[in-house]
């Protein structure tokens, strides 16, 4: 355990305890400390002098005064610096229930479709928060989103890169394969515009294990130079299963996780929200898909997910009848609820969301189906808001169920 003097923005000299070294990046070295004022853990960044610039100390300044636009993110709350005008600043640790989005492509991590499902939410909803603030991220990448493969919630750490949208002079363009066609090709600095296109991959790379770029074109590639790499992603980006251009289709033996999941696994809604990212969005930054969007789609897609009867695989309501993918063998659709914005598949345990119902971007829960405790076969829909239901029964007369009570579905 080695013990250091710093200072802190308040001004306050203190002590911080080197627990533990966690890494390393370009810009600088992590560590667990502890602050012997508070005694908390918590962790330090400490850039290498290089990198210890003074345009990133005031951007940094105005991080820790905003505050963290969601709990999410492990954002910076203090500056720390030395004798010599080196600094760093601290920020939460990131708990080891969380895993990489790295980890999960080498299947450290496997997390459910369920599971999935929350985490596209979150991270949607977490970007939309940020953006609305008036900053954008800039580097969203497999390294700075982690994710919990039980719960789907998720943690989002390197906010030292985030900046103001108007802010033009920033030391970080994003990660490679990451980036937008135009900050690829130089054309446009990172805005929310950018972490938009970003965000995309992101989540095609959670729910297809690929990138929607590589296919035919970058596997004939035998050296992926940064030449090669800047034709693939910026000037002659094509989707892989873009309706109009089969130029870049997936490869079997090389992209076999893609092939599967879009032929497969997922329904239209989700892979239409691709395309628009992948097609309109790739030359047209508006084109892309929000945030919000985003939000209803995993919502949605969370609500139509049921059990395969015969293989108890996880398995989505699709348009035509169902496959299991995992099996082969057709399956029944379950018993749905139909509303306004799609099917809510009827299982134990599914929570019914007020996004369901009315588009308010919360995930606050109204309803729950439960078993009945005396006829199992008999599923009920509990009402968990605060507002009572209306419930009309198959004969046209109506019975009011209030908060906490239960009405049967058939």
């Amino acid at each position: 355990m080695l013990q250091v003097h710093l200072k802190l923005s308040s001004e306050c000299n203190g002590i911080c305890e080197i627990l533990e070294f966690l890494g390393s990046g370009t810009q600088g070295e992590v560590y667990r400390v502890r602050a012997q004022t508070s005694n908390n853990e918590c962790a330090l960044k400490w850039y290498f002098p290089q990198n210890a610039t003074k345009h990133q100390k005031k951007l940094l300044k105005k991080l820790i005064a905003a505050g963290a636009p969601d709990p999410s993110f492990l954002w910076p709350f203090d500056l720390v610096s030395d004798q010599n005008g080196n600094f760093g600043y601290l920020m939460p640790l990131r708990e080891k229930n969380y895993y990489s989005i790295n980890d999960m492509m080498r299947r450290i991590a496997e997390p459910s479709f369920q599971t999935l499902c929350r985490a596209g939410y979150q991270l949607a909803e977490c970007f939309d928060k940020l953006h609305v603030c008036g900053f954008s991220y800039r580097d969203i990448s497999f390294g700075n989103v982690y994710i919990d493969p039980i719960t789907g919630n998720i943690r989002i750490g390197d906010n030292d890169n985030v900046a103001p949208n108007d802010l033009t002079e920033s030391g970080v363009s994003g990660t490679p394969r990451f980036m937008a066609p135009e900050v690829v090709t130089g054309e446009a600095p990172p805005s929310r515009w950018t972490d938009l296109f970003s965000l995309a991959v992101l989540l095609f790379y959670m729910f297809f294990l690929g990138h929607p770029l590589d296919g035919a074109k970058e596997a004939s590639i035998h050296c992926l130079d940064v030449l090669a790499m800047k034709k693939l992603y910026g000037e002659e980006p094509v989707f892989v299963y873009d309706p109009s251009n089969a130029s870049n289709r997936p490869v079997r033996g090389y992209h076999d996780n893609v092939i599967v999941y879009w032929n497969k696994v997922y329904p239209a809604f989700l892979k239409n929200l691709f395309l628009q990212s992948f097609t309109d969005g790739l030359t047209c930054p508006e084109a892309r898909v929000t945030e919000r969007q985003w939000m209803n789609c995993f919502a949605w897609l969370s609500a139509s997910l049921f059990h395969c009867p015969h293989c108890n695989a996880e398995i989505f309501v699709r348009e035509q009848r169902n496959a299991c993918w995992c099996c082969g063998k057709w399956v029944a659709s379950p018993m749905r609820i139909e509303l306004k914005g799609g099917s809510f598949a009827v299982k134990p345990d599914a929570e019914l969301l007020s996004h369901h119902v009315k588009h308010d971007y919360k995930a606050n829960v109204i309803g729950t189906i439960l078993r009945n405790p005396t006829s199992p076969e008999i599923m009920g829909l509990r009402n968990d808001s605060e507002q009572q239901w209306t419930y009309v029964r198959s004969d046209g007369s109506s019975v009011v169920i209030p908060p906490g009570r239960s009405g049967a579905l058939r």
